[in-house]
């Protein structure tokens, strides 16, 4: 079969397990068949001892495991009552597809530049509080990298508590008056604040620029693309898209959109990012406040860390969803990981697997 062809099996959803029969079976007793990932160089045995240990509990409530390397599914695992056909909510994973539609809407001309300013797209508002030089001078780019300035904390109080500004920005009835009315903390470029409210202007820029929600044009520009039918997605008052953390997706789905961005953006023949995009969007832009870079809404495991020291590059980059939903992309590898979970309490889980267990069975790594 054509790599291509391969691919197109992954990408609408079916490719599976199986391989060649001339590739040594390995199962840890329980059923599960080795044999794709040891055709594709990955150490079965060490694969196999991962499961046992999930299975066991050892990482918490994980709900699926997924590998594919070289266009091939070669592990797509699921436990505690979850299967393939379960769309699960991805939280800010969201943020890197809402990244891919920002990108699709400057190649059709919807937005100019990653330069525009935040106020540009939004002439409704007329009166703006706290407005000052620093606001007037944020920009689309400053959205993606979350160097906005704006004021914010969700990462210090629990999501359930009312003075979480996620939360607040929840019960607010207008998410972009809630937003566009927050005082500065800090100039524009300045420094990195990890903020869901920042994404949900993204949600108000691609409805003010394309003219449809974002879910719209995701589910007609994106989604078609990938096989992906219609998936629930979480909206806000009047019908904004809640490009912050509200996209269900099943982990399939989650690895066909990873493997797009392993291919540049790529289907085939088709072009449905540009793959100028692919680089800007997950190369590092800033220093974040957590050990992490970031770029445009994707996270990259810094020079010198644990993870990066097991690669001979160091080209991962990854979506990172609360309760332990990850895409991990590693170009060298050519390879997409997928984890889903409800760990919401530490994200570790989801770290140890691809650091302790997936990369090290890479043979070539």
């Amino acid at each position: 079969m054509s790599k291509l062809a391969i691919s197109v099996l992954l990408l609408m959803g079916l490719a599976f397990s199986g391989c060649s029969d001339n590739v040594n079976s390995v199962s840890d007793g329980s059923g599960r068949d080795m044999r794709a990932a040891e055709a594709q160089n990955l150490d079965g045995i060490l694969l196999t001892k991962m499961l046992s240990r999930i299975d066991l509990g050892h990482f918490g409530d994980i709900h699926s495991v997924l590998i594919a390397r070289n266009d091939v599914l070669v592990l797509e695992e699921y436990f505690n009552g979850y299967d393939r056909n379960q769309s699960q909510l991805i939280y800010s994973v969201t943020k890197s597809v809402t990244s891919a539609l920002v990108g699709i809407a400057l190649q059709q001309g919807f937005v100019q530049s990653t330069d525009q300013k935040l106020l540009e797209f939004f002439p409704q508002y007329a009166i703006i509080d706290n407005l000052d030089a620093r606001k007037q001078a944020i920009t689309l780019e400053n959205l993606l990298t979350m160097t906005a300035g704006l004021q914010w904390d969700e990462w210090s109080i629990p999501y359930n508590q009312p003075g979480n500004d996620a939360t607040r920005l929840y019960n607010s009835g207008d998410w972009m008056a809630f937003m566009l009315n927050l005082p500065m903390t800090a100039a524009p470029g300045e420094r990195f604040i990890y903020s869901s409210g920042v994404t949900m202007l993204l949600s108000g820029i691609l409805q003010e620029s394309v003219g449809t929600t974002a879910a719209n044009f995701a589910a007609s520009e994106l989604f078609v693309s990938l096989g992906i039918s219609n998936p629930p997605w979480d909206a806000g008052p009047g019908g904004i898209t809640n490009t912050g953390w509200g996209l269900h997706l099943r982990p399939i789905d989650m690895a066909n959109f990873g493997s797009l961005y392993l291919h540049n953006d790529r289907i085939g023949t088709k072009q449905v990012v540009l793959e100028q995009w692919v680089a800007l969007s997950t190369k590092k832009h800033i220093a974040t406040n957590n050990g992490y870079d970031y770029g445009y809404q994707w996270w990259r495991f810094r020079d010198g860390s644990e993870v990066a020291n097991l690669l001979r590059t160091n080209d991962i980059f990854f979506a990172w969803g609360y309760g332990g939903q990850f895409i991990f992309v590693v170009p060298h590898l050519n390879m997409v990981v997928v984890t889903t979970a409800g760990n919401f309490t530490d994200a570790r889980p989801g770290f140890s697997l691809l650091r302790d267990h997936i990369l090290p069975a890479v043979k070539d790594r």
